[in-house]
């Protein structure tokens, strides 16, 4: 795992950030990327733990990967989640 993405995981999540990544043990297993530090892993962690609906939930309340993201993806995540 990137040194950069395991510090986002454990800045954001702390001792839960092993649930986060649940059994992935390389990036491919973290699911689709969206872009920037976002993974599918994340976003389905964010969903079921900690009851993010929403788009505006994940990108912008609970991360702040809406800043990393430019409008193609921010559009393609929105797709992906309605999706789910």
């Amino acid at each position: 795992m990137p040194a950069d993405l395991a510090r986002h995981y454990v800045r954001l999540y702390g001792t839960q950030a092993d649930q986060v990544i649940g059994n992935a043990r390389t990036l491919a297993g973290l699911g689709r990327h969206f872009g920037g530090l976002l993974y599918e892993r994340e976003a389905r962690y964010l969903r079921e733990a900690e009851w993010a609906q929403t788009a505006e939930d994940i990108l912008h309340r609970r991360t702040k990967h809406g800043l990393h993201l430019d409008r193609s993806l921010r559009e393609a995540f929105e797709d992906w989640l309605r999706a789910a």
